[in-house]
């Protein structure tokens, strides 16, 4: 003999809707970054070295200022493999890529105007 289940109509509807993850929103951490090395060298690619502390729980070194022929630009922590070179750290989407180099090039830049008004390194 078979006995059937009386299931309530809250239930059913539950069964029946599709399953919505329930990822809870926030805010992204916040980024602080370090410039701990400004290049003297003014023919120099690499401009300055930098850490960031993310969200008071994470910490990345080795991160670079370079000058470029459109600029400075920040790169991050990387190795050399057979084939290239492959980063350590990076950001996943364009959002954090962009807090990242925000984060560091308003740093570096107050500390090299700073450093230039002094005189101590190149323009």
């Amino acid at each position: 003999m078979r006995f059937k289940r009386n299931k309530s109509v809250e239930a059913q509807q539950a069964l029946a809707a599709p399953l919505q993850p329930q990822i809870p929103m926030h805010q992204p951490p916040t980024i602080k970054a370090n410039i701990y090395w400004l290049n003297p060298d003014p023919n120099s690619k690499i401009r300055a070295a930098a850490s960031l502390k993310i969200g008071d729980a994470y910490a990345v070194h080795g991160i670079k200022v370079n000058r470029g022929p459109n600029g400075d630009f920040v790169s991050m922590p990387s190795y050399q493999a057979k084939d290239g070179y492959r980063d350590i750290f990076h950001a996943t989407t364009k959002e954090a890529r962009e807090q990242i180099k925000e984060a560091v090039m308003t740093v570096g830049v107050s500390m090299i105007s700073e450093k230039i008004s002094d005189g101590l390194i190149w323009r």
